[in-house]
């Protein structure tokens, strides 16, 4: 389908990306949705609930140091410098993980964590439709996509 035609039916269905992308959405979180309530497994415990970094917000830290620091012990250890990652945990720490609820665990809910990375997968799945449609693919073609 050209642009031309791809711009016409938007128009002619002005509503249409709009159910499109409502649909994105919601199959974007239902297919992570049975898992909010899970515990922090692997490497979550490390990389979250022990990480100081991340439990106490230091975002100067978080922009220096490797995503694996806490493990300075470890010689051998992935040294990875992943700072929008651990940003990005410093901020579900700060939205709804913390461990001031009833039962969380020392190192916080992981419900906060759970929903966000759902949202922010939803996000990634809507940007992509959008862009999909800027570069003129067929509105069944960006949904798919």
């Amino acid at each position: 389908m050209s642009k031309e035609n791809s711009s016409a039916l938007i128009t002619a269905r002005p509503h249409a990306p709009w159910l499109w992308a409502a649909a994105i959405v919601v199959a974007a979180c239902l297919a992570y949705w049975g898992t909010v309530s899970y515990p922090f497994l692997h490497d979550d415990l490390t990389v979250i609930s022990e990480n100081p970094v991340v439990q106490e917000g230091r975002v100067g830290e978080a922009l220096t140091k490797d995503y694996w620091s806490m493990r300075a012990e470890e010689g051998g250890r992935d040294r990875l410098y992943r700072p929008l990652t651990t940003l990005s945990l410093i901020a579900n720490r700060w939205l709804g993980g913390s461990s001031a609820g009833g039962g969380a665990p020392v190192g916080g809910s992981p419900v906060g964590f759970r929903v966000v990375n759902i949202l922010l997968n939803a996000l990634a799945a809507l940007l992509l439709f959008w862009l999909a449609l800027a570069l003129g693919l067929s509105l069944r073609a960006a949904g798919a996509a």
